[in-house]
């Protein structure tokens, strides 16, 4: 697959028009959404289901963390565990809750060393974002074979102004509170934003007969820096990161039930993207080539627990390769095409009473794709998509993705 790989980008360095910014396609009265097709495209040119939360909309809602601004989301299912800061899970029109792929900037965010290499939205807060665009149904043509029940496409805030800032503060019941704030500034050249967050509650007992609650705090960062060296080539940096503690209740002996206990739970999150584009063909063939880089780090604590207090310790690391295309072919069609390579590692270990220094599970897997798709007007008022994709498993082999819309 490395073949095809430096096929793809002899042929001319494909690309990924990433989770490219809607104001960077021409300009149009209509929405454009990125995820449907990875590309900027006027809304009623998606053949597929897809739910857009701007900025406005965000706003109004006033959430706190994103599992709440889904819920209210057509198709999509949400449970929790407890109160904020519970393990959350998303489904996807009754998909697993492991087969939706989550994209923060360009960066798929899905943690290898959890259950089916799901995403857990429990550490995630609206923050500093600025869009989501929720897409339902299978999607894997162009995102790969885990995104069976959909996907969920997040884009922080750019920079808009010259300089600039913002700042915010709210608390309510519970000992809640939220605070963030940013700063960015762009030129013609440059742009750059800087945002952070932090939130804390007191909340809740998830036991039913419970009286002490299981507080959540995160801290949040997350930055990006653009460049446009020379016209046509333009450079991103992005990272995210968070840092979240929640308190949890457990399944005391001899009942086993769910009761008040004083176990606890630590996750920190750290996304990078870098990537440049670069415009060929008078502006006619797009390119992308991007390096994208996650790492997940979870551990659960009981205080009670005699020669040890750890009781789970995970890592999870995610790097991935992408290159893709854009090509604008006669008639106003598009082709959209590209290359990438994900490489995934996990280490897992329960430590107890019994054996407080296990001797941890390690695992990893490669995956390698290549992909096609053109979209464009097959009659008046009518706008046909079809692609597809070549996975090779360094586990599973060989398998062929195929959609119409």
């Amino acid at each position: 697959m490395k073949s095809c790989l430096h096929a793809a980008a002899a042929i001319a360095a494909l690309s990924v028009a990433s989770a490219a910014r809607a104001d960077s396609a021409p300009s149009d009265l209509q929405e454009l959404v990125v995820v449907a097709n990875r590309t900027p495209q006027p809304l009623d040119h998606v053949g597929q289901s897809v739910t857009v939360l701007d900025t406005a909309e965000l706003k109004a809602r006033q959430a706190v963390v994103v599992s709440d601004l889904l819920a209210a989301t057509p198709g999509v299912a949400v449970s929790r565990n407890g109160g904020v800061g519970g393990v959350t899970a998303l489904s996807i029109r009754g998909a697993e809750t492991d087969q939706t792929v989550v994209v923060i900037d360009g960066v798929k965010m899905n943690d290898p060393s959890s259950p089916g290499g799901g995403y857990n939205f429990a550490n995630l807060l609206a923050g500093d974002i600025a869009r989501i665009e929720v897409l339902r149904g299978a999607q894997s043509t162009l995102w790969g074979g885990q995104a069976i029940g959909g996907v969920v496409n997040i884009v922080t805030a750019e920079p808009s102004s010259p300089a600039g800032g913002s700042a915010m503060v709210e608390a309510g019941s519970l000992a809640t509170a939220y605070a963030r704030a940013a700063v960015g500034g762009r030129t013609a050249r440059i742009g750059w934003r800087l945002a952070g967050d932090y939130f804390t509650t007191d909340g809740v007992s998830a036991a039913r007969s419970g009286t002490e609650r299981d507080g959540f705090r995160s801290s949040g960062l997350s930055g990006r820096l653009e460049a446009e060296p020379v016209q046509g080539l333009r450079i991103d940096l992005r990272a995210v990161y968070a840092a979240n503690r929640n308190d949890a209740d457990g399944f005391p002996p001899p009942s086993f039930s769910l009761a008040d206990t004083p176990e606890f739970g630590r996750t920190r999150t750290l996304a990078a993207y870098s990537g440049a584009q670069f415009d060929l063909a008078g502006g006619g063939f797009r390119n992308r080539i991007a390096f994208a880089w996650t790492d997940t780090y979870r551990r659960t604590f009981d205080p009670l627990q005699a020669r040890t207090q750890v009781t789970f310790d995970a890592v999870g690391r995610n790097q991935r390769w992408e290159y893709q295309g854009g090509l604008d072919l006669p008639r106003g069609w598009l082709a959209t095409f590209g290359a990438e390579t994900e490489g995934s590692t996990l280490r897992t270990s329960a430590p107890d009473a019994f054996d407080p220094d296990p001797r941890p599970s390690r695992a990893k897997a490669r995956i390698d794709g290549i992909y096609v798709q053109a979209i464009g007007d097959a009659a008046p008022g009518v706008t046909l998509t079809l692609g597809v994709r070549h996975d090779r498993h360094d586990t599973f082999g060989d398998h062929d993705t195929g959609q119409a819309a």
